[in-house]
């Protein structure tokens, strides 16, 4: 809680002594605050003082016209003095909602265009995967056409902004065993580790056995990269059965000075190992970064790597059964979902500039219609999402789907709860975020909902239309960390926060003369047709529009 107004108001234009009338004392005129002046704070009026800056003012109260003022609103527990009346957080209970966002209103990020695109895939290589590494690698000379052109369908007229360059690598879900002896776990201590595969698999017709870590291509090269990249995403399967999505992504994209750490105390390979593939997005301006996993089952990033023992005498019953049986986070056994949520949304300042998504094992049924949104809460919910040993086989769970192809080939997966929940909340965090099932012979549905994601965090078009009437809604800019938004025009401070590395930003409402809502702009394509054009939009600040339901 910050203190009181007793360090910052001043006698208009001259110090005040030490009897002035506190900041925030109502007040009818400029008489009956002592050494101060009487100002209008919502629909009251107040005493107040000179200032130079909003530093000079009690914290929620802004510095204009040489005075501090202030828009009187409910008291929230935010290090503010919302009704103000001089108090900071008087009589609150509760923090506000993320950026107001709660069940009246309905908020979605406006995201920058981004020329560039770093795209990651995280491909699980267990002993079950061919089909699905095969299905997945059939629509990549699609995919990268589609995010060059913007032409998702092929139709010659772009449904999406086209990515005029595009980085893209690949890692597999083997974070190795905490060097338990496991059979098909061969690299038991790290497995490949979240380090980008430049080895390629011989056994695919015209793959050399040493590729690039990662591939760069524009328009003119998408169908020759897609080729190539084959060799490596189509490793094989004679990969770790103890899949670790979740933390084989966020070791790939974590640089060194990040403070998170991983098995043995090692730190994260951006900057590192995988160096290259991931752009520094203050140096080369607006760069989006897509992460696609491909699995069938559930994630079981460990926190302990000891449960994966056959031989440990602290973990019980059959290794299949291991991740589900302590799959509790309160046991300290596998990590949190927060990790996972946090550390991909600290690699953008802007969230909006992420997209995350997975072909994973989710019913078919629940899976979105491409531009339309998850329903977390209807995929967690279906019958064959919840985890319970199979009866027909009690040494694993029950499956999520179970299918046999045209080969007559058979397939399971399994109920990748941990992974949705991440999903979840990195879209409720203002990220690009979708899911899609495994569970069908044909990937492309599946990758034409990717394909709308990752076009969300390219473009700053979006395809829902908002409510026009004067005060529906308001547009939200999250500051850098330099930036106030006392020195901007058009903009009036909200709030402070920590941010996720850490440091203190300034949250504005942009006035209602400071944006335009432009529907069907000419400059949008056809399935994003709307723009908000923000008026001094401040480079690296992250905008979000609330409209009320």
């Amino acid at each position: 809680m910050r203190p009181s107004l007793a360090l910052s108001f001043l006698f208009f234009l001259g110090a005040c002594p030490a009897n002035d009338t506190p900041a925030g004392t109502a007040c009818e005129r400029d008489g009956d605050c002592t050494g101060g002046v009487c100002v209008d704070v919502g629909e009251a009026r107040a005493c107040t003082a000179a200032c130079t800056s909003d530093e000079e003012c009690t914290a929620g109260w802004t510095c204009g016209d040489a005075l501090c003022r202030c828009d009187a609103e409910p008291e929230r527990c935010n290090d503010g003095d919302d009704d103000c009346d001089g108090l900071v957080d008087e009589g609150c209970e509760t923090p506000p909602p993320a950026l107001g966002c709660d069940g009246s209103l309905d908020c979605f990020s406006l995201s920058p265009s981004a020329d560039q695109l770093d795209l990651l895939f995280v491909i699980d290589n267990s002993g079950s995967m061919a089909q699905e590494q095969n299905a997945f690698l059939r629509e990549l000379p699609r995919v990268f056409r589609a995010l060059t052109t913007g032409d998702v369908n092929a139709d010659g007229t772009p449904e999406a902004h086209p990515v005029l360059d595009v980085r893209v690598g690949v890692v597999t879900t083997d974070m190795g065993t905490g060097g338990a002896t496991v059979p098909t776990c061969s690299e038991s201590a790290f497995g490949d580790d979240g380090v980008l595969l430049a080895r390629g698999n011989t056994s695919r017709t015209g793959c050399a056995a040493t590729q690039p870590s990662f591939f760069e291509f524009q328009q003119s090269g998408a169908s020759e990269v897609a080729a190539d990249l084959a060799c490596v995403a189509g490793m094989g399967t004679d990969g770790c059965g103890f899949e670790q999505q979740l933390e084989a992504a966020l070791k790939a994209v974590t640089p060194s000075t990040s403070a998170l750490r991983f098995e043995a105390g090692t730190v994260g390979h951006a900057d590192g190992a995988n160096a290259g593939l991931f752009r520094a997005e203050d140096a080369l301006g607006h760069t989006a970064l897509a992460i696609v996993l491909l699995t069938e089952e559930e994630d079981c990033s460990a926190l302990d790597s000891s449960v994966f023992d056959p031989s440990s005498t602290e973990f019980e019953g059959d290794l299949n059964l291991r991740c589900f049986r302590y799959g509790d986070p309160a046991l300290g056994v596998v990590h949190p979902v927060e990790r996972f949520v946090d550390g991909l949304l600290a690699t953008r300042r802007d969230p909006s500039l992420l997209a995350v998504g997975g072909i994973v094992g989710i019913p078919e049924t629940t899976s979105p219609a491409p531009g339309t949104e998850a329903d977390w809460d209807a995929i967690l919910a279906h019958p064959d999402m919840q985890e319970m040993p199979d009866p027909s086989m009690p040494s694993r769970l029950r499956p999520s789907c179970d299918r046999t192809d045209e080969a007559g080939d058979r397939s399971l997966a399994l109920p990748p709860r941990r992974i949705v929940r991440v999903l979840e909340g990195l879209d409720l965090a203002g990220a690009n975020a979708t899911v899609q099932s495994i569970c069908r012979d044909d990937f492309g549905p599946a990758w034409n909902g990717l394909l709308s994601s990752i076009g969300d965090a390219v473009t700053s078009c979006f395809a829902r239309t908002i409510p026009t009437t004067e005060g529906a809604c308001t547009l939200v800019e999250t500051l850098p960390p330099t930036a106030r938004c006392s020195e901007l025009a058009g903009r009036r401070f909200r709030e402070r926060v920590t941010d996720l590395r850490g440091e203190v930003v300034e949250i504005c409402e942009l006035s209602a003369d400071a944006w335009t809502y432009v529907e069907d702009a000419t400059s949008c394509p056809v399935a994003r047709p709307n723009r908000v054009d923000i008026d001094g939009r401040v480079e690296r600040a992250a905008y979000r529009l609330e409209c009320a339901r």
